[in-house]
């Protein structure tokens, strides 16, 4: 999850490939999250913003968000058309539309677990794709919204484009009905989309790995050359949570001190402590559980600072909070490593995209999907996640090495520009459309 940015540039848009079935253009619907919030946030925002103004010349794009009290119902940005519908205040709307009185006392968004999971919010959606005649509705990580989605909308193609674990990590009986109202299934690593193909392989053949991207116009070294005693810079960018493991690498701080004086530390992000019943679907349930204490009512800074006061770190480690999108991009290429310590099932990890996009070697959790994005021994170093001598020897190695550090920036660089430019996600993104348009009814087989 990026800090916070403003999004200027203008991407060029994707081209529909010649002998598109549509002289007209593909009418695309992307369901976010009914808690949105800004398009530039969290690395789900990121993608549908990026992906959604670079197919708004070929596509007219519609993206449906939550919509508060103070918010426009509409805006159109980069040409795209953000709606915001209402959020229900209870399940009301699913009262009135199945007939169900127990759902009148069920108050708020019920459970992320539940098939009701914001069900009113879904089905105002569906009836908006209804109305506008929709041939694509790509929902990301809420399965939930695909039958009712697909009930008024029987003709649409569903894709449902996960950015999380949860088709594995809940009921698998409710999974599959979900996924039966799916057209294709995509997910943002191998690593989850092999995982459901494990899991349902009667639907093994829908699923598909599209990797999230990185705006590589932004995101570049700064091509200085590294001076000899310059005291030199470790920086995290991402979520201010427990399962990022940032007590694992403040843990892991004194000891590279002890060998390079002068190193600093900055942690760029918000606070984002998620719910406590989310923490078995994050990753393995005996990791997480090692969490627990951090959920004590006491918001995980505090437990930081506290820590950061008792290993004597005050003078070494700084918290930036959320920063501008130009804020970002200079603490990227002044910094002389990225440290990624992440805990959890790490999916992507759009941080480590951006610094390597940047020029900066990595070293990070070997975990999930991050060997997907960072080549260990090309383009950075994977350590056992959990572990603050393993970290502390990498980042060690690396800050000790000016010409490794240099090489491995080097190799990330182009990495990143042969596999996770926005571009590419986006004319990936657009085959998978005119595939499934072209093919017709993606859920036979």
């Amino acid at each position: 999850m990026s800090a916070a940015r403003q999004v200027t540039v203008q991407a060029e848009p994707v081209k529909a490939e010649a002998g598109s079935r549509r002289a007209s253009k593909v009418r695309v619907a992307f369901v976010a999250h009914p808690f949105y919030g800004s398009p530039d946030s969290l690395s789900t925002h990121i993608w549908i913003h990026e992906v959604a103004r670079r197919l708004g010349g070929s596509c007219s794009v519609t993206v449906y968000t939550g919509r508060e009290r103070t918010s426009a119902a509409a805006e159109s940005r980069d040409g795209v058309e953000y709606r915001r519908i209402p959020i229900p205040s209870d399940t009301r709307w699913a009262s009135r539309l199945f007939g169900m009185p127990l759902l009148w006392r069920l108050k708020g968004s019920v459970s992320f677990r539940s098939s009701w999971y914001y069900c009113g919010h879904a089905f105002q959606i569906a009836r908006d794709v209804k109305a506008r005649q929709c041939d694509v509705v790509h929902i990301l990580n809420l399965s939930q919204f695909a039958p009712i989605i697909r009930a008024l909308n029987p003709k649409a193609k569903i894709i449902l484009h996960m950015h999380a674990e949860w088709l594995t990590r809940l009921d698998p009986s409710s999974i599959r009905r979900r996924l039966r109202s799916v057209d294709r299934v995509i997910s943002c690593s191998d690593f989850v989309t092999d995982q459901i193909r494990l899991a349902f392989p009667e639907f093994a053949g829908r699923c598909a790995t599209i990797y999230n991207g990185v705006e590589v116009d932004r995101f570049i070294p700064n091509g200085h050359e590294i001076k000899a005693g310059d005291a030199k810079r470790l920086l995290y960018v991402g979520g201010i949570a427990p399962h990022k493991g940032l007590h694992v690498l403040l843990d892991a701080l004194p000891a590279v001190l002890q060998r390079l004086p002068g190193v600093r530390l900055d942690l760029v992000g918000p606070p984002s402590q998620l719910p406590l019943d989310w923490l078995p679907t994050l990753g393995n349930p005996d990791e997480m559980a090692k969490l627990l204490p951090f959920y004590d009512g006491k918001q995980y800074v505090l437990h930081l600072k506290e820590q950061i006061a008792r290993l004597k770190l005050t003078d070494s480690v700084l918290f930036w909070g959320p920063v501008s999108r130009e804020e970002l991009v200079r603490l990227y290429r002044e910094a002389d490593l990225f440290v990624f310590p992440s805990l959890w099932n790490e999916l992507f990890g759009m941080p480590a995209a951006e610094a390597m996009s940047s020029g900066v070697p990595v070293v990070a959790s070997r975990i999930a999907g991050l060997p997907e994005a960072v080549e260990h021994g090309k383009t950075g170093l994977l350590v056992d996640p959990g572990s603050p001598s393993r970290l502390a020897d990498a980042i060690i190695r690396l800050l000790e090495d000016d010409h490794l550090r240099q090489s491995m920036g080097r190799a990330g660089r182009q990495r990143v520009l042969e596999r996770f430019t926005w571009e590419k996600i986006a004319q990936d993104l657009m085959g998978r459309y005119e595939e499934l348009l072209t093919a017709g009814n993606g859920r036979k087989g």
